[in-house]
């Protein structure tokens, strides 16, 4: 053999050593990879575990540690593991996952769980304590009244029963109390108006306001009141009398009415109020006051401002007080200047409707309201007799009438006693 051929083998087998060296170092690096599995938390990467053992013993590890101060609680990590291979170094032994659990894991108990539109927003461990806050919750609704309850609940869907809950939800008695009363805190309701409720479709259309998921308690009660109608005061100013004397002919007493309804509350907020029965047990009398007006002497001849019957008298009525006397007639009858004097309001006036405001001398004014039109005019000066308008039914009125009223220094005067 020759020296070339020497040399051949000797290239060939250094080639074949280092093949073989390649091949151990891939082997021996391929051995430290190993398959594992790549946690995620609630969209959180973890790392690595070997197997699902380490995963069961960590969570295992983590829930003895928490249960040494409360056996009630535990750790539900929800993970999410795909397959990977990582090198064992990489690798988080249970300690470190038991660790990384309590960290960044909810803990969960078994509880009472309140429920409302599905969702579940309250827990409590005792079932008495939370029923007893619901009761107390409602109950501060009605007070001590003496009033008949006939159905009380809340307005949304709630329910309870016991499961597991995320114990961030669990509160105690008074906990949840408080939050039954900051639930409604924000929520409002309009003012009841007897005159536009039958406008409402449904509960809904009262609220200003109102979240889904707050306790509104609706409330139907039965009432029986004693409603005091208040007794009115006359003035007579009497001639016979020195200015600033006065006298008292009769004392007013009120009157009381029995009254029995059924009532509609959200809260304690009323939204519907039907009167089942009325009874008057007496009527209010009014206080009768003599003042003193030497000056009486310059009353103005007072007429009757139209024609027509006198069908309601000036005092206390059903209703309330009655200011004046209503003079019914004919739709378009004339209304006239009961005396001289100046016009100082001609127009539209809420419940007067279309009426004249005419000021006299000595302090004396007159008032005719619910006119079907206006003749008379702010400024104008009138004399006894002159047209004023028409008798119409205007404002607050059911048919056609003149409201006729008499006053005497802003007090009112009874008019069939002035004409």
């Amino acid at each position: 053999m020759n020296k070339k051929d020497n040399f051949n083998k000797k290239y060939l087998l250094a080639i074949l050593f280092g093949l073989l060296l390649l091949t151990s170092i891939v082997t021996g690096l391929y051995e430290k990879q190993v398959q594992s599995l790549a946690l995620n938390l609630n969209g959180e990467d973890l790392g690595l575990v070997k197997n699902e053992k380490i995963i069961e013993d960590a969570i295992d590890r983590a829930n003895k540690a928490i249960q040494e101060n409360n056996p009630n609680v535990y750790y539900k990590p929800n993970f999410s593991a795909t397959k990977s291979y990582g090198a064992y170094k990489s690798l988080l032994s249970e300690k470190d996952l038991a660790d990384l659990i309590m960290e960044k894991s909810d803990l969960y108990t078994n509880a009472w769980i309140v429920t409302i539109g599905g969702e579940s927003v309250a827990a409590l461990y005792d079932r008495d304590e939370l029923l007893d806050a619901i009761s107390s919750f409602k109950q501060s609704f009605i007070g001590e009244s003496k009033r008949i309850i006939k159905s009380i609940d809340f307005m949304s869907n709630v329910s309870i029963s016991f499961g597991e809950i995320n114990t961030s939800l669990l509160m105690d008695q008074n906990e949840f109390y408080e939050f039954l009363t900051a639930s409604i805190s924000e929520t409002k309701v309009s003012h009841y108006k007897a005159d536009n409720l039958s406008a409402y479709k449904d509960y809904e259309d009262l609220y200003v306001k109102r979240d889904p998921k707050s306790f509104d308690v609706f409330i139907k009660d039965q009432v029986e009141e004693k409603i005091s109608l208040p007794a009115s005061t006359i003035f007579i100013y009497d001639e016979t009398l020195n200015m600033g004397e006065t006298f008292v002919e009769r004392e007013g007493e009120d009157g009381v009415l029995l009254r029995k309804s059924e009532n509609e509350y959200i809260n304690n907020n009323i939204i519907k109020s039907n009167v089942l029965n009325e009874k008057l047990i007496s009527y209010p009398t009014s206080t009768i006051v003599h003042v003193g007006d030497r000056a009486l002497t310059l009353k103005p001849e007072f007429q009757m401002p139209t024609f027509g019957v006198i069908t309601s008298g000036y005092g206390p009525r059903f209703d309330g007080f009655h200011r004046g006397i209503d003079i019914a007639g004919p739709f378009g009858s004339d209304i006239k200047a009961a005396a001289p004097g100046k016009v100082t309001f001609a127009g539209y006036m809420g419940s007067y409707g279309y009426v004249v405001f005419v000021e006299h001398t000595n302090g004396y004014e007159t008032r005719y309201a619910h006119m079907l039109r206006i003749n008379a005019y702010k400024g104008q000066s009138v004399n006894t007799g002159d047209v004023l308008g028409e008798m119409g039914s205007s404002g607050n009125s059911t048919g056609a009438h003149l409201h006729f009223e008499i006053l005497k220094d802003g007090d009112l005067l009874d008019p069939e006693t002035q004409l």
